[in-house]
């Protein structure tokens, strides 16, 4: 009921990117590939195949829904300056999507009992002994079609054993791939949650998945100007923490 014809959508926050548009009679058409290196980036190339295959001229195009993070750096460096580039040249907007919930529509896409659980909650972007957590629950009334319980955090192990927040996971589908960290993932299976086992291991994060929640989202007025979209990092850049340590001076006066 959402559907935008001229909406394309760019997922690069995974190992496996993807972009998907919906062409002015409605159709959806999707690409997928492998990111590339300094040298070859595929992102454009990509996205120029995919408006050539559905006879659309790039003036077609109404705006732009990209996931946001958390995920790759690299990654979401790449497709959110690829965003505001195309966004900007087209005078169209963009529309942010969190990269956790691009998991859990994605996901549901196969497995439409996601939609009857009582929360889905999706463990991404893990590092040093914590991963990013946000939990959600379908709501067609909600901005996306997901309405977010708590607030979406890094979080470790003893966070998750002392707060609150996580002691009632019950009913709760955990999408959590196999590079997550399992203390985590066993903290939150011992509160109930229950870890997905749909047809893949790993639970899947796909533009089609982003593109669906960007019209919908983009139906309930959350497009914005292209210079205005940031990417989430769950926790500060390694370049960048690596140049405070050693710029301590510099990095005290700019905070």
């Amino acid at each position: 009921m959402h559907a935008m014809p001229g909406m394309l959508a760019i997922e690069l926050s995974a190992r496996v990117g993807s972009v998907a548009l919906r062409d002015l009679e409605g159709r959806v058409a999707e690409r997928r590939f492998e990111p590339g290196d300094r040298s070859r980036e595929p992102l454009l190339p990509e996205i120029d195949r995919l408006v050539r295959e559905t006879s659309m001229r790039p003036a077609d195009l109404h705006a732009i829904g990209v996931s946001t993070g958390p995920g790759g750096f690299t990654g979401l460096r790449i497709s959110i300056a690829a965003a505001k580039g195309i966004a900007a040249a087209l005078g169209i907007r963009t529309v942010p999507v969190s990269s956790a919930l691009v998991i859990a529509e994605s996901t549901s896409i196969d497995d439409a009992s996601l939609h009857a659980a009582s929360s889905v909650l999706t463990m991404v972007a893990s590092k040093r002994g914590s991963a990013w957590l946000h939990r959600a629950v379908c709501d067609e009334h909600a901005p996306g079609g997901w309405r977010t319980i708590g607030e979406p955090s890094a979080v470790s192990r003893p966070e998750i054993e002392a707060s609150p927040a996580w002691h009632d996971l019950d009913g709760t589908v955990l999408l959590a791939d196999e590079h997550q960290d399992p203390t985590i993932v066993e903290a939150l299976c011992e509160r109930g949650a229950l870890r997905w086992s749909g047809g893949t291991r790993t639970p899947p994060i796909t533009a089609m998945g982003c593109l669906r929640l960007a019209e919908r989202l983009h139906a309930a007025g959350a497009a914005i100007a292209p210079e205005a979209l940031l990417p989430t990092y769950p926790r500060e850049p390694e370049a960048v923490t690596l140049w405070n340590l050693r710029h301590p001076q510099a990095s005290a006066r700019s905070g």
